[in-house]
């Protein structure tokens, strides 16, 4: 049987449901001035013992739990809108986002000029051509030395090929 009674069990499921929207917590502590009252017990003049309540303020740490939660619709909902508000402000400033840019570029001619991108095609297909033939060599079943030759010659050409590749593709994907 369960321990506890049935409201614990409640109180217990409750916890744990709000538990699961948590994704992360943390605990810090700050100091901070508080306030302490102590009773302190003293004789008056007239021989009596008076309790006296003194209050001071006293930096001590205080432990506070950071707790970031799961956002629910409502929230998210505002995030978004809120995100759109600031892109458009952006927008209207001038800062363009990465698809706009890209657009834009597009638009008038792209960022590679002509002749560069028939460079990058050019070799694009010596890559294609060069991997096909390599492949058709390697599976052959009965090599010559002529192939095991040509096998090493389209192995370095492709190195090559895909170094030249790939300085272009960098060079124009920094811009």
């Amino acid at each position: 049987m369960a321990k506890g009674t049935v409201k614990e069990n409640v109180a217990e499921e409750n916890a744990s449901a709000k538990d699961s929207r948590e994704i992360y917590s943390f605990n810090i502590e700050r100091t901070e001035k508080v306030k302490v009252t102590e009773t302190e017990e003293r004789k008056g003049e007239d021989g009596k013992v008076e309790e006296v309540e003194v209050t001071k303020e006293v930096e001590r740490p205080v432990p506070y739990r950071v707790v970031i939660r799961q956002p629910n619709r409502r929230q998210m909902e505002e995030a978004e809108l809120e995100y759109s508000i600031e892109m458009s402000k952006c927008i209207k400033k001038g800062i363009l986002t990465k698809a706009m840019l890209a657009k834009k570029y597009s638009d008038t001619g792209g960022l590679m000029a002509e002749e560069d991108a028939k460079n990058l095609s050019r070799a694009y297909m010596k890559f294609g051509e060069s991997a096909t033939d390599l492949q058709r060599l390697t599976t052959k079943s009965n090599k010559t030395e002529k192939d095991e030759e040509k096998i090493s010659e389209l192995s370095g050409k492709l190195g090559e090929v895909r170094k030249e590749i790939v300085d272009m593709e960098t060079s124009y994907a920094s811009l």
